[in-house]
């Protein structure tokens, strides 16, 4: 139930005539808008009661800064989007064909060997090294000689060295992974790219671009589902944290971070000018550099591993070309 309110006596024949609804839901007519009021949704009336313009109410101020947060999200969004268009054209202007492209992925592969192999060498010398070192002291002190401060320095420096030596090997180990992922990444990209979705799969698929966190489909069925699915994880994750604060067609958006330990997620379905649909999964963290080290390491990459993993498992139910 609501009332009616003339806030004023109004000519027949007035210029303007405004009706609003407070938040009580009493209706209010008049040709002047008190200042109370002012925040109000405006409907601007014609002489025969025909809605004319229209004000919408004004925006609080968390209701500006989640729209704040929509505008930059959906500008970051576009700017990666471009970024991995143009990684396209690169990818197709650089290589005349798959074979080409995988010829050039190993080279790729075989200086990075090279690099651990190299690696490799430099751990071996230093534990040889070390290994001397170590017997130069035992045999001082068979021979009832005291080990010299200078040779207690060289062992403590040679150890030093092959603990960074070792860490510098498995820096090398985890880059080759890396390049051997993002190697079967761009041959699937250039697949996509010249010989279109439907020649590529014949089920669904949901794939990593180069871009962290960006992911495309294929066919326009399977693009629907893995947007379903999508929003289904992302509504899982925020149930078990602040929940969401955007919750529209196209994009949601879970609160800002707020602890030191705090991931946001963010989703956005994209539609490319060429047909293409594309996903957006985004980690926000902290504005700190401890938050820029969560939002880069492995609690990070396992959530993105996960997300992926879970539109895959949800398409792989579909039946093939659906």
């Amino acid at each position: 139930m609501f009332v009616l309110f003339f806030l004023v006596a109004m000519p027949l024949a007035a210029e303007k005539l405004y009706r609003w609804q407070d938040e009580n839901g009493n209706v209010y007519f008049s040709d002047v808008v008190p200042p109370e009021h002012a925040d109000k949704r405006l409907e601007s009336l014609s002489s025969t009661g025909r809605v004319v313009d229209v004000k919408e109410k004004a925006k609080t101020r968390e209701e500006l800064a989640i729209d704040w947060r929509v505008r930059r999200y959906q500008q970051a969004q576009m700017k990666l989007s471009d970024r991995q268009q143009r990684l396209d054209r690169i990818l197709l202007t650089s290589h005349a064909s798959v074979q080409e492209l995988k010829a050039v992925h190993a080279v790729q592969l075989d200086t990075q060997m090279r690099q651990i192999k190299t690696a490799e060498s430099n751990v071996s010398l230093l534990e040889n090294q070390l290994n001397e070192q170590l017997m130069a002291g035992a045999n001082l002190e068979r021979n009832g000689k005291k080990v010299t401060q200078a040779l207690r320095d060289a062992i403590s420096d040679t150890q030093q060295q092959i603990i960074k030596a070792n860490e510098a090997l498995q820096q090398r180990h985890v880059e080759k992974e890396q390049m051997l992922a993002e190697q079967e990444r761009e041959v699937k990209r250039y697949i996509f790219l010249t010989k279109g979705a439907a020649s590529m799969w014949t089920k669904p698929v949901f794939m990593a671009a180069s871009q962290p966190g960006l992911f495309y489909c294929v066919h326009d069925d399977h693009c629907q589902n893995a947007w379903r699915a999508a929003r289904a994880f992302l509504i899982r994750q925020a149930a078990g944290q602040t929940g969401l604060e955007v919750n529209r067609k196209d994009l949601l958006l879970m609160p800002p971070p707020v602890q030191a330990d705090d991931i946001s997620l963010g989703l956005a379905r994209i539609q490319l000018r060429n047909g293409e649909s594309q996903i957006l999964l985004t980690l926000h963290c902290l504005e700190t550099p401890a938050g820029q080290v969560l939002c880069n390491g492995p609690k990070a990459g396992q959530l993105r591993e996960r997300f992926q993993s879970a539109i895959n498992q949800a398409l792989s139910s579909m039946p093939a070309n659906q």
